[in-house]
């Protein structure tokens, strides 16, 4: 079935508009005359974009979709004592040789939806973020989530595979800079609850940022 510009804008809620294309890269834009806006009309919906009247577009590259997944719980772990400080404000990796090490705990809910999509692991710090020593953290996974404060976490910390070792910058995305992996994107594991655990490198390192705007992320591409 073919859909006309009339068809798809009655579909969106339009009550009137006006269809421009641009063929530079196959794109429909749909103006709606309600609220003066260009939207352009995807198989996934339709997005407002920044176009107003003119029926001269550029040629560019649609929009990026992208959902990024927040982490359900950021928690702190003491190496030298054990104790688990169970969904805090502020993540931190912390290396000094005179007090505990200090590691952070990340859990993430992939929704079911994500099913054949690409998920992309970032880490991201504001400018106000602390950032010292090394720069530079380890990303291990969890064999399974921390779920309460404790004095003790189980033994070897559930700390199970070695990702690689990343390299932190104020705003702006971690680097990979030492492997195995190569990159930081993975066929997003629909339906499962996550976990990792990011560990400071070499004698002194001190990375710390409100978990609230910044740190661990799981973006999912479309």
């Amino acid at each position: 079935m073919k859909f006309t510009s009339s068809a798809i804008a009655a579909v969106l809620g339009f009550t009137s508009s006006l269809q421009l294309y641009n063929h530079c890269v196959n794109q429909l834009y749909l103006y709606n005359h309600h609220d003066n806006q260009l939207y352009l009309y995807t198989h996934h919906g339709n997005h407002p974009y920044l176009y107003t009247h003119s029926a001269t577009l550029p040629c560019q590259p649609p929009p990026t979709s992208r959902h990024s997944i927040e982490p359900l719980a950021i928690s702190l772990y003491e190496v030298w004592t054990g104790a688990v400080r169970y969904n805090v404000d502020e993540g931190k990796i912390f290396k000094s040789g005179q007090t505990t090490d200090i590691t952070t705990l990340a859990t993430f809910k992939v929704p079911a939806w994500t099913e054949g999509l690409t998920c992309e692991f970032v880490f991201e710090l504001t400018a106000a973020a602390t950032l010292t020593g090394s720069k530079r953290f380890q990303v291990f996974t969890s064999q399974k989530p921390a779920t309460a404060d404790s004095k003790s976490w189980p033994s070897g910390n559930l700390r199970d595979h070695h990702l690689g070792t990343m390299e932190a910058v104020k705003s702006g995305k971690a680097s990979i800079v030492e492997g195995p992996a190569t990159s930081a994107f993975f066929p997003c594991p629909a339906g499962q609850t996550i976990a990792g655990e990011l560990v400071g490198q070499n004698d002194k390192v001190d990375i710390a940022w409100n978990s609230k705007v910044a740190g661990p992320r799981i973006i999912v591409h479309q």
